[in-house]
């Protein structure tokens, strides 16, 4: 082969390497942002089902709208968590949530998604004020919980 031959199969396996490692790169991006959007959307479900159990009456397992039959451990069983020695968890195909603390009337649940990019995974915090029935989350990224 001349030399000019070389240089276009060099040039070419180049172009092929870029366009494979572009395509890793787009494919992961978009996992990663399907992942936060996932979770944030399953957040905005919990929110639901954490004023359904606030507005439920004690006597079919809600919190009667009384902040005392609110705790963490009633919150995680009415969201289906399960308890692993104090801490209510849950874990699904988008990632891991917890019941990070139950203060009076107000609930926060954490979510980390389970697709990493530069070790770092999507973090969600649901926060719910069940007195005043308002809802907020919060994305960002985290390493772990």
């Amino acid at each position: 082969m001349g030399t000019q031959q070389i240089l276009m199969l060099v040039i070419g396996v180049i172009i092929v390497g870029l366009a494979i490692t572009v395509g890793f790169v787009t494919f992961n991006n978009g996992s990663y942002n399907s992942n936060k959007s996932a979770i944030a959307v399953e957040m905005q479900e919990m929110s639901t089902r954490l004023m359904q159990y606030w507005m439920l009456p004690t006597s079919m397992g809600g919190a009667s709208q009384l902040s005392s039959n609110v705790s963490v451990a009633s919150v995680g069983k009415s969201l289906g968590f399960l308890d692993m020695e104090g801490v209510y968890t849950l874990s699904n195909d988008n990632g891991e949530y917890r019941v990070l603390s139950v203060t009076g009337s107000v609930v926060e649940i954490g979510a980390l998604g389970n697709v990493s990019k530069k070790n770092k995974f999507p973090y969600a915090k649901l926060t719910v004020d069940l007195l005043t029935q308002e809802a907020s989350t919060v994305l960002s990224e985290q390493t772990g919980f």
